[in-house]
């Protein structure tokens, strides 16, 4: 077998095939492969994606430059060989998902792949799995099925970009000068990417203007080659192990809090240039690590596998099948197998055909999209198929898909938003109600929109709601990811305060994910605060005085207590019983949240006008909890009531509580 593949090293002229570049392939798809298998000790190994970008840019620049260099680029030849490249595989891997999940997908799920097919065969669907996901690391995007092409629209874009940008430098800057900008821009962009990352973390994961920076390490390092000096034996050893250390030490450290793209990303992206930089000194250790025959191997398959394994894990986690040690080699053995078969009979064959841009386009492109397009409308025109499952699957879908901070609308607050105000359009109960009452909190506060809504018709109360994400309603709390989040947050509760001194409500609701001993996100005058203790005693006196201050402005204040984590709990388990007549357990083991129940406690003890609410018993008993009510499924992850769900727990909280508020 052929090992060799196009990795050609930077320089007009030359074209030497260096196979540890397959080599930093191998490792970059392994390790997102470990990650989505959740090995535990690659909690990081998302960071694959990043060394593609860089090998990406790297790569691509190289071929380019050395092009315009010698007067030979051409717009067409480059995207010509793109497609050659990316999108047989695709095509065929998008075919074969459609033929997988269209039997497997609950009809809402089913129409959301449908859509997904169009973005994705447009080189966009890093914005719809933005748009319709949320985080990269949220439930939802763990059940869709081409959540990974993600990032091949961020290199599709680049392609767009860079190639332009590159050829007008190249004509009208000197090298020098050429290379100088390009760095100027590398550190611009990722200090960008970082600092974007305070206002919108699914935003920064998925777009190109927070991942530009990656592959322009890659680009950067291209365009200096011939300015730096190749490395000696030692100085390429030494180099190359530092940089695999830093790579190892960043796939097993970060986690899916971690703060990303941004400086981690760019800690990645300089490892995987040093390795670049390192990989010509053909005796280094590690080049020679790099080039072993499997090594390889898996590196020229590694478009492939990339595109491949992803789905297969969908499948079965979609499915509710839990795999074993033995399970997990087996599927990457099968991963593995549909790899090489699709690189050896759709990726290699039309590698090196000679179709012209034109027929490249309408077979690889145009064709594509007209069946994603036809399979969009089909699913769409029958309502995702339903007919496929019994009668309850749709009555319990429709539960899961009642989103609170969706029906809310502006009334829940992105930080984004924080500066907005209390609104008279944000009314939950009783409109014209004889009494007033204000809710301000997270997004738990707002997931209680129901509950609230259903106390409040039948209590006569009018309640203004007002959250936003990763707020907890405590009055000059520091709070957030960032400092700068934190000091958000603070401004945010101000305006709740200011709301509850002027209008005076009968009645003030506080609900959150209420911080807890290991939290990372509290400050204090912009320090982090880490020790246990402080946590607890700083929590305790700010909600001391917020209570103090609602109850100074003659409110009664209500405390509602979080509901229980469903942590790694399917929160479609009981539409995936209804759906495939299996029998998972539903259940979930009853957690809570011991420092605010000591808070509590003293709280309880300092005012007696306080209220604590707590829905745990609605749905627990003993140690065990049930996941559905009625019929009706809870959570819709593994941290959120539905907005039915929360309606249901209104109406039972009231039979159990009839004297509540009177």
């Amino acid at each position: 077998m052929n090992f060799k593949a196009k990795n050609k090293a930077p320089g007009v002229g030359k074209s030497k095939y260096r196979a540890d570049i397959d080599g930093l392939r191998a490792i970059a798809v392994l390790l997102v492969i470990l990650c989505h298998m959740e090995i535990a000790l690659f909690s990081g190994g998302f960071i694959g994606v990043d060394i593609f970008f860089v090998l990406s840019g790297f790569l691509i620049t190289s071929i380019i430059h050395r092009e315009i260099s010698t007067g030979t680029f051409s717009f067409a030849h480059f995207y010509v060989r793109r497609i050659r490249r990316l999108l047989p595989a695709l095509a065929f891997l998008l075919f074969c998902c459609v033929i997988a999940f269209s039997t497997t997908l609950s009809p809402a799920d089913l129409q959301k792949f449908a859509a997904s097919l169009i973005w994705v065969t447009l080189f966009a669907g890093n914005f719809f799995f933005w748009i319709h996901h949320g985080g990269y690391f949220s439930e939802n995007a763990k059940e869709a099925p081409l959540l990974h092409t993600w990032s091949l629209a961020i290199e599709e874009q680049f392609y767009f970009v860079w190639p332009i940008i590159l050829v007008l430098m190249v004509r009208w800057l000197p090298p020098r000068v050429l290379l100088s900008l390009s760095g100027v821009a590398l550190l611009a962009l990722a200090a960008f990417s970082e600092w974007a990352l305070n206002y919108s973390a699914g935003a920064s994961y998925y777009l190109l203007p927070t991942r530009f920076f990656e592959l322009l390490v890659g680009a950067v390092l291209a365009l200096s080659w011939r300015y730096v000096p190749k490395p000696n034996r030692w100085v390429a050893a030494l180099l190359s192990v530092i940089a695999l250390i830093v790579l190892f030490y960043l796939a097993t450290s970060l986690t899916s809090a971690s703060r990303f793209p941004g400086l981690n990303a760019l800690y990645v992206c300089l490892a995987t240039a040093c390795l670049l930089y390192c990989g010509q000194q053909a005796n280094s250790p590690v080049t020679k690590l790099l080039s072993l025959r499997p090594m390889v191997f898996v590196g020229l398959i590694s478009y492939s596998l990339y595109l491949w394994h992803w789905p297969m894990l969908v499948w079965l986690n979609y499915r509710g099948i839990a795999l074993s040690e033995i399970g997990l080699m087996i599927v990457f053995v099968l991963m593995l197998f549909a790899a090489w078969f699709s690189w050896r009979f759709v990726e290699q064959p039309f590698r090196h055909n000679q179709w012209s841009l034109r027929k490249l386009a309408s077979v690889w492109f145009f064709a594509p999209l007209c069946v994603a397009g036809s399979t969009l409308i089909l699913i769409n025109v029958n309502d995702g198929f339903p007919q496929r499952f019994t009668s309850d699957v749709k009555q319990i879908e429709a539960a899961l898909l009642s989103h609170s901070n969706e029906i809310r609308g502006d009334c829940h607050a992105s930080f984004s938003q924080r500066t907005s105000r209390p609104s008279v359009d944000c009314m939950l109960g009783e409109k014209s109600g004889q009494r007033s009452g204000f809710l301000f909190g997270d997004s738990h506060a707002n997931h209680f929109t129901g509950f609230l809504d259903v106390v409040g018709q039948q209590r006569d109360l009018a309640i203004t709601d007002f959250t936003m994400d990763q707020c907890p309603p405590i009055f000059d709390l520091e709070w957030g990811a960032s400092a700068l989040r934190a000091n958000g947050c603070v401004a945010r509760n101000q305006a709740a305060r200011e709301f509850i001194q002027e209008q005076q409500p009968d009645i003030v609701f506080l609900a959150a994910s209420w911080p807890n001993i290991s939290t990372k996100l509290l400050y204090q005058n912009g320090e982090s605060v880490r020790n246990a203790d402080s946590i607890e005693q700083l929590v305790y006196a700010k909600l001391y005085n917020t209570l103090e201050a609602i109850i100074a402005a003659g409110a009664t204040p209500v405390i509602i207590q979080d509901i229980v984590y469903a942590g790694q709990h399917d929160p479609k388990c009981s539409l995936k019983n209804a759906m495939f007549g299996s029998d998972m357990a539903c259940q979930l083991p009853r957690s809570q949240n011991d420092m605010m129940q000591a808070i509590y406690a003293r709280l309880k003890a300092s005012f007696g006008r306080l209220e604590v609410i707590d829905v745990k018993p609605l749905y627990c008993a003993d140690d065990v909890c049930e996941t559905s009510l009625d019929g009706v499924p809870l959570y819709r992850d593994n941290d959120h009531l539905n907005h039915q769900a929360s309606e249901l727990l209104g109406v039972k909280f009231l039979t159990s509580r009839p004297a509540f508020l009177f």
